[in-house]
């Protein structure tokens, strides 16, 4: 359980506010060293799919490294564990970080909706989640549409990364070597698919925005001006 909150009134804070000003809407965290630490307010979906879009450019960026790489007289390209840099673990925290994210930019974006229409959604596995989301916010999604099913590739990967299993940490075959996550970030098919899913998700983000949950509303609300915090506060180092 977190420290909990230390509030007090104090007149002097208490100013008034215009009609229509801007309003932010702040959390607050409790540090035992620093103090109590206000944010704003976030849509998680969309630092999600920043995260996921940084992936994208650091796997793109990385394979471009390994075709500096010199290639084998076995006709292949070598990444060693004791490599510097290694550009191993460079791909797969690049490829990770695009398939977790990806997939938490849906989750998110789902419980932004659920909260808009006031309905809580039902279903619990990705895809019919998703599914059901967007028919309660009235959005037009093509479920046989490419980025669709570069998404559901993208989530096969995010499976693996989270549920390891023999076949998918370790995988020789001549056809599933795929299913090591990994193996698949150092193919084209990773960047491809999120380019994909990234098209096919756009149009469902831009229709969301301009769905009537998200215009400005005009609300009344009562607060308590006034407010600080109490609880002893670290100051910043001197400049």
């Amino acid at each position: 359980m977190g420290l909990k909150h230390q509030p007090a009134h104090d007149p002097s804070l208490a100013k008034e506010h215009a009609a229509g000003e801007r309003v932010r809407v702040l959390l607050l965290a409790e540090h035992a060293r620093l103090g109590t630490i206000a944010y704003e307010y976030r849509r998680l979906w969309q630092l999600h799919y920043m995260m996921a879009k940084s992936g994208y450019i650091g796997l793109c960026q990385n394979h471009e490294r390994v075709l500096q790489l010199q290639i084998q007289p076995s006709n292949s390209r070598l990444l060693a564990a004791d490599d510097r840099p290694d550009l191993s673990l460079m791909v797969y925290v690049t490829g990770t970080q695009m398939v977790l994210n990806t997939i938490l930019t849906m989750q998110h974006f789902c419980q932004e909706i659920e909260a808009g229409v006031g309905h809580e959604l039902e279903e619990t596995g990705t895809g019919p989640r998703i599914k059901e989301a967007f028919g309660l916010a009235g959005l037009t999604a093509n479920w046989s549409d490419p980025g669709y099913s570069a998404f559901r590739e993208i989530l096969e990967r995010r499976d693996a990364v989270e549920h390891p299993k023999r076949d998918n940490t370790f995988n020789s075959h001549v056809r599933d070597w795929d299913r090591v996550p990994l193996s698949w970030f150092l193919t084209e098919r990773a960047p491809n698919a999120f380019t994909s899913w990234n098209t096919w998700f756009d149009k469902a983000a831009s229709e969301w925005n301009e769905h009537p949950a998200n215009k400005p509303k005009m609300i009344t609300v009562e607060v308590e001006r006034g407010t600080k915090s109490t609880r002893q506060a670290k100051k910043p180092p001197s400049s």
